[in-house]
């Protein structure tokens, strides 16, 4: 347990107060990376956003392309998605969908 500050001596005193600016020190530095850490992974995570939807406006498209050469050709049109699994909130897996 720690000494109270009343029953040390001088150099005590100053042996503590230094170990605890040491201590603010590195706690400030490791908010400051945490911080920088933050920042860099919301960036990247809406740098991938967009471009999720870039991908997903591009498929959107192909798919349009798609179903206008099927009805050109004289054959139906097919449903935008295709459902391949379900998920199953038992089991917390993906079941196939049949």
């Amino acid at each position: 347990m720690a000494k109270n500050p009343e029953n040390m001596t001088a150099d005590e005193r100053l042996k503590r107060i230094r170990s605890l600016e040491r201590k603010v020190r590195e706690l400030e530095w490791q908010k400051h990376l945490a911080e920088h850490d933050e920042a860099s992974v919301r960036h990247w995570a809406e740098e991938a956003w967009k471009e999720v939807r870039r991908l997903h406006d591009v498929c959107e498209r192909h798919w349009e392309e798609k179903e206008q050469i099927r009805v050109a050709a004289g054959l139906p049109r097919e449903a935008p998605t295709v459902p391949l699994a379900k998920w199953d909130h038992e089991t917390r897996q993906w079941v196939p969908d049949s």
